[in-house]
């Protein structure tokens, strides 16, 4: 047996009751948990397996919706990963993910629907729409067109410099799948008649008011 750098090996490991109990605390909110999120780290990666290409987002849950500025509740930070839909240029015969929903869903969420408009659809007239109008099959296809060069041009910006998202804030729903945690229904604001968790429960000691 061959050990590197024996003077900082352990002969055994420190697990106890106290190690243990820590590793039963899993800081993270409960599913279901819908708040606002503000993006305090940006970064690209590859994903090892597929070589997709990926937009991180490190985010914390705001516990006062009303001061983006505040530090938020940092250690329920989550990562939020995008993967683009986008070919990886240096990876011959890569092809993009179909994964252009949600980026656009993302995009709209941080820089808002004037930036990334929605298209919408009229079940009962069957009939497109736009900022709740109705509009022909033509006119949808132009908006179709701008809100495709407009997420591609927010995305390439986002990817040349992941560090511009810092600062922005949007709404999402926490979702469990077993021990993974990941972000859903991404909007820029809340839905009108859906409440967000309240979350001052969560607040530091320091940022409640003394009664």
């Amino acid at each position: 047996m061959s050990d590197e750098n024996n003077a900082l090996l352990p002969d055994e490991l420190p697990i106890n009751d106290e190690s243990l109990a820590k590793q039963d605390i899993r800081e993270t909110l409960p599913a279901g948990t819908s708040c606002y999120w503000k993006i305090i780290e940006g970064s690209r990666r590859v994903n090892a397996k597929s070589n997709n290409l990926e937009l991180w987002a490190r985010v914390i849950p705001l516990y006062d919706p009303s001061d983006p500025d505040t530090s938020g509740l940092k250690k329920f930070a989550l990562n939020h990963r995008l993967t683009l839909p986008s070919a990886n240029p240096k990876v011959p015969g890569h092809e993009a993910p179909k994964t252009k929903g949600f980026a656009v869903e993302f995009l709209r969420a941080v820089f808002g629907e004037e930036v990334i408009p929605y298209l919408g659809w009229n079940k009962a007239l069957r009939k497109p729409t736009f900022r709740g109008d109705p509009v022909s099959k033509e006119e949808a296809e132009e908006i179709r067109h701008k809100i495709n060069q407009a997420t591609a041009e927010k995305l390439q910006e986002a990817y040349r410099d992941p560090s511009s998202l810092i600062g922005y804030c949007f709404v999402a729903t926490i979702e469990k799948k077993g021990d993974y945690t990941q972000l859903t229904q991404l909007l820029p604001e809340p839905r009108a008649g859906e409440p967000l968790t309240d979350l001052s429960d969560y607040a530091p000691a320091s940022a409640v008011d003394d009664d």
